[in-house]
């Protein structure tokens, strides 16, 4: 297997699987449940960007200071990100530098920082 992508440990993969799906148009690729407790999933989005969410019992997910990793997506319709948000109960912070360039800054179920960009 020759491929690159983000691994997150959490404490459950339910809520990013769902969070993922829901906000950020991704979907499971792959689960696998190799034996004690351990739970990780593969999840895809259109532009082929993978994130592994890994849920292992002695491991468990470390706390994630705001802003000391953030995940980028380029999106093309932020307005209607926006929307979804919303319509998610989910608080996101709107900025522009002064290129113009806009940005929607919002946190995944584990407090990473995620930043949708166009």
């Amino acid at each position: 297997m020759n491929s690159s992508f983000v691994s997150v440990r959490v404490n459950s993969t339910e809520p990013f699987v769902r969070f993922y799906e829901a906000l950020l148009d991704f979907y499971v690729e792959r689960e696998l449940q190799p034996g004690n407790g351990i739970g990780i999933v593969f999840m895809n989005n259109a532009d082929n960007f993978t994130l592994e969410f890994v849920a292992h019992p002695e491991h468990p997910a470390a706390g994630n200071e705001r802003g000391a990793v953030s995940l980028m997506f380029m999106n093309n319709d932020l307005e209607k990100k926006k929307k979804i948000l919303e319509d998610h109960n989910v608080e996101y912070v709107e900025d522009r530098l002064p290129n113009g360039m806009r940005f929607l800054r919002f946190q995944d179920p584990g407090n990473l920082d995620i930043v949708l960009y166009e």
